[in-house]
């Protein structure tokens, strides 16, 4: 899914074949379904458990933009775009 495509009010939530693993300070995703692995640092991580099939990215973001209050709302936003456009292309994410 291309980062045009994805709106404010989409909602996604985690592939039900992906397997997840802690290791150290990130969270690791494999998807058998594609052969793919992901590593995501702490913000990632955050926002791929946000993604729960019941929060809209508007409320994600919202949630980052109080954590990251230095950063500008419109790029915070762009890599929340960034980041759930490629989880969904590699097949860890799923839209509702």
């Amino acid at each position: 899914m291309d980062k045009t495509d994805i709106k404010i009010n989409d909602v996604f939530k985690p592939d039900d074949d992906i397997i997840k693993r802690k290791i150290g300070d990130d969270l690791c995703l494999y998807s058998p379904v594609k052969s793919v692995i992901m590593s995501l640092n702490q913000t990632a991580a955050f926002i791929f458990k946000k993604c729960n099939g019941k929060k809209d990215l508007k409320d994600i973001l919202d949630e980052l933009s109080k954590i990251h209050k230095k950063e500008r709302t419109e790029r915070l936003r762009e890599d929340l775009f960034k980041l759930i456009s490629e989880m969904t292309e590699k097949g860890f994410l799923v839209k509702v």
